[in-house]
């Protein structure tokens, strides 16, 4: 093409049209990150019987819907965006994931919660290909890096967003809606179900409501400064009130349960009597909270809570207790001849005989004996916390209270990001555009000469020729390469996009609003780490983009490894989350953007980006699944080892990557040559 016949143009002309594409582009992004995290942060109230009740091993389950339908949706949009262009694939992916997210929140049905979540995925997985491709249009190989470092912080700023929208949805609708049933001084059943009612909810719920009022309002202090006399009287008040709720038929078993729980945190004198109640209890959710209420209490290291524990067993059945600590060499005889039902479920005896001799050694039957004789067993308690009861009194009406935010709110943990990403769905609409001649400025000759560069890779200064020019991006070995070490990256980005939040309410205790904020501190530091890994691959190491990915892939692997040891406190989990951000995110941009254009080409780009998120998003399904599959019956997860599988995945990503060290794409001259006159420096970005 005879270049003197095109137009010149003013350069900021251009420049601005770029930046608004930018722009667009990477709000978008951000967008989908909004519908994409609600589920994992509702999975806090959503595990809770008052509102679900969802385990673990469901959760996971659903989890894994979605990532397969994301990882097939990859490989779909990025060839489709290809033929038929960005704006059309994201649009329509937008439109689907709010609606999804409308249907999720109105969800009552764990099945139609997965197949929602499985159609999400497929609209979740329309937004990255087609945007990198869309923003590959607009730059040079020489600019990518550092452009490509800053448009890849739409998923960690995306990330913290989504986080601390979802959980603050909830406890500032919550706030609204239980206000209306605390306009009497003293809950009644009566005002509480019919403001229930007026708010869409079934007697059971009003139920669950009220009895959490009564909770809260037991636990609750006078405000202002109070002396020790006062807390210590609001104690034993606590106390009386919880156990008259532990045997309170009237009451919703998952309240009894609740109060229960509130009289552990305690350490109620009594505490045996209630664990009787509990475990003599027909309903399954009560005696499951007794049984782990008297293990707990076992184990605490708390003398009274464990003389407690020892009581309760005792008085359930004094003989029976006994004669089956007695018999070690005949233990399974014994439990043939055992009948009673509340002490065969409680040692979980029921199953088979050789688990429940594991049980026997687990429990330490000579430990009981011991106790009984007052001597001191030869065994490890749990270090046991300072008891400050005006802490444990607050914590138990926060609890409460939460969970009454829960209830009446978690469904806007979907449906306020919902209407965020359609007000960004309109802007998408105005402002983003396909390729630079779809605006209506004259476009720079440079601009034109990106139009189709030619791939392969530099051969010199010792870097290797692995791709041949034109090769199609499903038979690129370097795109084929870079997707195997995705695989094994990705999972842990998901397992602590979707379980971050549970995991720090597990440890640390801490509400949705706060579980989720923290859980933001993995994204904040997402787009240091890329900015910072963007440089070094463009100015350090001259284009290349592995050797920063390896160096981060082992230092992150270390940092994993060690996670699940630091103490738990806010400041330690939430360094730790920086940390593994910073590492993550940095090497996650540069082979799911950057290098997915550069090895891709301008022409495959989207194929090329949607082939490597596909094969790694496969690998993210099992980084979602992983924590449901470390789950015991009992709804306890082994995050160490989850946290040390997720060490050994990113190990093995970054000595997978180690023969593309010095890999980098070779575009022809005319798409290297860039005009200063009318494009801006690889120093200047939007």
């Amino acid at each position: 093409m005879d270049r003197s016949i095109i137009p010149r143009v003013n350069p900021p002309d251009y420049k601005w049209c770029r930046a608004q594409v930018f722009f667009i582009t990477w709000l978008a992004y951000v967008g989908f990150y909004l519908t994409r995290k609600a589920f994992a942060v509702a999975k806090i109230e959503l595990q809770k019987e008052e509102v679900w009740g969802i385990t673990k091993a469901t959760m996971g389950k659903v989890d894994l819907a979605y990532l397969v339908a994301y990882a097939i949706g990859q490989f779909i949009w990025g060839i489709t965006a290809d033929r038929v262009g960005t704006r059309r694939v994201v649009l329509t992916g937008m439109l689907v994931s709010i609606v999804m997210a409308v249907i999720a929140g109105a969800s009552t049905i764990t099945v139609l919660l997965g197949v929602v979540l499985f159609i999400q995925g497929l609209a979740q997985s329309t937004g990255w290909a087609p945007l990198t491709k869309n923003i590959g249009s607009f730059f040079s190989r020489q600019q990518r890096g550092r452009m490509m470092g800053f448009w890849c912080s739409n998923y960690a700023i995306g990330g913290i967003i989504a986080s601390a929208l979802a959980g603050y949805s909830i406890e500032w609708m919550g706030q609204e809606r239980l206000a209306e049933y605390q306009t009497e001084l003293q809950p009644t059943i009566a005002h509480v179900k019919n403001v229930a009612a007026d708010q869409g909810f079934n007697e059971e719920m009003a139920d669950n409501i009220f009895g959490h009022l009564l909770i809260a309002q037991a636990a609750k202090l006078p405000p202002g400064t109070i002396s020790d006399t006062a807390v210590k009287q609001q104690l034993q008040t606590t106390r009386a009130a919880c156990r008259t709720f532990v045997r309170d038929k009237q009451l919703s078993p998952p309240i009894q349960a609740a109060a229960l729980q509130a009289l552990f945190k305690l350490r109620d004198p009594e505490f045996n009597s209630a664990l009787v109640v509990a475990l003599q209890s027909k309903n399954e959710i009560l005696y499951k909270s007794g049984e782990e209420f008297a293990k707990k209490a076992f184990t605490s290291g708390v003398p009274v809570l464990r003389e407690s524990a020892i009581k309760a067993l005792q008085e359930l059945q004094e003989p029976v207790f006994h004669r089956f600590l007695a018999l070690r060499e005949s233990a399974i005889k014994a439990l043939q001849e055992v009948q009673e039902p509340a002490f065969h479920r409680f040692l979980a005896l029921r199953e088979s005989a050789i688990k429940a001799l594991q049980e026997v050694d687990l429990t330490n039957r000579s430990e009981f004996k011991m106790e009984a004789r007052g001597e001191s067993p030869n065994v490890t308690h749990n270090k046991p916390s300072s008891f400050d009861p005006q802490k444990i009194l607050n914590s138990i009406h926060q609890d409460s209270t939460q969970t009454i935010w829960g209830m009446v709110a978690w469904r806007y943990a979907f449906w306020i990001p919902a209407a965020t990403l359609l007000l960004i769905w309109v802007l998408f609409i105005l402002l983003q555009r396909d390729k630079p001649t779809d605006f209506s400025v004259a476009v720079p000759d440079s601009v034109n000469a990106l139009a189709e560069p030619v791939a392969g890779l530099d051969a010199t200064s010792g870097e290797t020729e692995i791709s041949p020019p034109t090769i199609s991006p499903y038979r690129n070995p370097v795109v084929l390469h870079l997707a195997a070490v995705y695989f094994f990256l990705k999972p842990t980005r998901y397992m602590i996009l979707f379980w971050s939040p549970l995991y720090l309410n597990e440890r640390l205790g801490t509400g949705t609003a706060e579980s989720g904020f923290l859980s933001g501190m993995f994204e904040l530091a997402g787009p240091l780490g890329v900015v910072c890994g963007g440089f070094l691959s463009d100015v350090v190491f001259r284009s290349r983009r592995m050797p920063v990915c390896v160096i981060f892939f082992f230092l992150l692997s270390i940092l994993l490894f060690l996670f699940n040891g630091l103490p738990a406190n806010r400041i330690a989990l939430g360094m730790g989350l920086l940390g593994i951000g910073f590492l993550l995110f940095a090497p996650d941009s540069l082979i799911s953007g950057t290098a997915a254009i550069d090895f891709g080409t301008q022409k495959g780009s989207g194929a090329a980006a949607g082939l490597i998120n596909g094969v790694g998003s496969i690998g993210a399904a099992l980084g979602g699944y992983l924590p449901a599959l470390l789950t015991s019956e009992d709804n306890v997860t082994d995050w160490n080892l989850v946290f040390r599988i997720l060490a050994g995945f990113v190990l093995a990503a970054g000595l997978l990557l180690i023969p593309l060290w010095n890999a980098v794409p070779k575009e022809a001259a005319r798409s290297e040559t860039i005009d200063d006159s009318n494009e801006p420096s690889s120093e200047q970005n939007p």
